[in-house]
């Protein structure tokens, strides 16, 4: 491998999930989770961390860009999961 990413739940600062420290994939059952514009197949999210757990999205929303996810995010339409230097700076400001 030339790297390894932390990926971390990204969630509205009113998620029930914003108080927590972490969270399991299983805990995302149901979730709708708003994901980059790739095939299930591909999506490294739905094949190596939630396929694993079982977990099927309540619902998935797919989206080509980094900015458009965070923003959906952010605007409480969903979850997503992301490397956490991509979402580290809207963490920072406490936008998401």
């Amino acid at each position: 491998p030339l790297f390894e990413d932390e990926y971390v739940v990204a969630v509205a600062p009113e998620h029930r999930f914003a108080r927590l420290k972490s969270v399991h994939p299983r805990e995302l059952q149901g979730e709708h989770l708003v994901q980059y514009d790739v095939a299930p197949s591909s999506s490294l999210v739905q094949r190596d961390i939630l396929g694993p757990e079982g977990v099927v999205p309540g619902q998935v929303t797919r989206m080509p860009l980094t900015d458009a996810i965070i923003e959906l995010v952010r605007a409480g339409f969903g979850v997503s999961l992301l490397a956490n230097w991509a979402v580290a700076p809207q963490v920072a400001r406490g936008e998401v």
